[in-house]
Parts: structure tokens; sequence; C-alpha cells
């Protein structure tokens, strides 16, 4: 008797997936439209601060969200480390499963944890880390350098760089930068 999996049908059914995973990306790529039309890709040094946060962070505020309270060990003691990103903010990342990051943004002053969210309210994850610094208010979710070193049937390679400015306590999507598409990749879509 032939196995269902063999083959021809392992193939094809590696292809079809391919395509739902490649559509369910563009479709999110679509959804998260920038907020602002910029031309270039975003630096840091484009989004600078020059204020900084001098003193003691402020004790994570339990009432200021949910997740101060169900990730408050995580939460607590990145805030202990002080402000790393847009002058008096900490960002704090954690595992969420296999390529997800979870992240919160810390206001240093009060000690409120803000959970960024994207356009449909969902909260924002990270598949393959963040980039941010303290002297900038541009977060870049999923850097191009970390995403075009995975491999390209892992279909992280199909979701972009998303670059976010911090303003008025929420992330503003500004940009959306594809990794550059390997040989790999293109023979994968041939065969299809």
């Amino acid at each position: 008797m032939k196995s269902v999996f063999s083959g021809r049908n392992l193939a094809s059914g590696a292809a079809i997936a391919f395509l739902v995973v490649l559509s369910f990306r563009l479709a999110i790529a679509q959804q998260s439209a920038p907020d602002t039309q910029v031309q270039k890709v975003p630096r840091f040094a484009d989004y600078e601060v020059r204020e900084f946060f001098r003193g003691t962070p402020a004790q994570i505020n339990p009432r200021s969200h949910h997740w101060a309270s169900e990730f408050h060990t995580v939460l607590a003691d990145g805030a202990r480390k002080g402000p790393n990103f847009a002058r008096y903010f900490t960002v704090v990342y954690w595992g969420c499963g296999t390529s997800c990051q979870a992240f919160a943004i810390i206001d240093a002053r009060s000690g409120d944890v803000l959970v960024p969210t994207g356009p449909n309210g969902g909260v924002l994850l990270a598949s393959v880390g963040l980039n941010f610094r303290k002297d900038s208010s541009l977060l870049i979710l999923d850097p191009i350098e970390k995403l075009e070193k995975e491999h390209p049937q892992s279909g992280l390679r199909i979701r972009g760089s998303l670059f976010y400015v911090w303003k008025d306590k929420r992330l503003r999507h500004i940009f959306t930068l594809f990794p550059s598409h390997t040989s790999r990749a293109r023979d994968l879509t041939r065969r299809i």
C-alpha cells in the first residue's frame, strides 16, 4: 500500500504550506501599513533623543497592565536595570515559545507597564528579536540582519523587519523592510 506522505504528495504538501504561510504573512504586512510614508530605511540617529532619566527607576505598577502581575519577576528584574530605550523607558523581553519573544515597555518614572499592540489590537510579538537604543525612539521588531540568517523554509524570512517610533506612549509603525531572497527560496517557489 502506498503512503499518502511519500514523494510527490509530501512535496506538494510542503508547497501548499509554504503558500499558506506566504499569504498569511503578506496579509499581515498589508494590514500593518505604516502611519507615515518613510522613503528610506530609518536609522537610530534619525530619531535621536537627548534628555535621559537620572535616578532610581520606579517599581512596577501592578495596576498599569495585567502583564505587570502575570510577568512580574521578569519585568521587575528588567526595570531595576534602568532605562535602555527612548530617554526613560525600559524594554524588557522574554521567550514565549519557538521563534517568539514577548516584550513590554516600562516607564522608569512611574513604573507603568506598557504593552505595544498592532493595528488589529493584538500584542506585538517578535520572532527573532528587537533592536533599540537608549538615545533613540526607534525600535526595530525582527531586525533584518537576524531575519536573513534564518533558513528560507522556516517561514520567518517572509516577515519583514518592522520599524516603529515611540511617541505618546505607543509604537507607531513607520517602515517595513523585507529580507532579500536567497537562491534556495527562489528554488522552492519555482517548484510550486
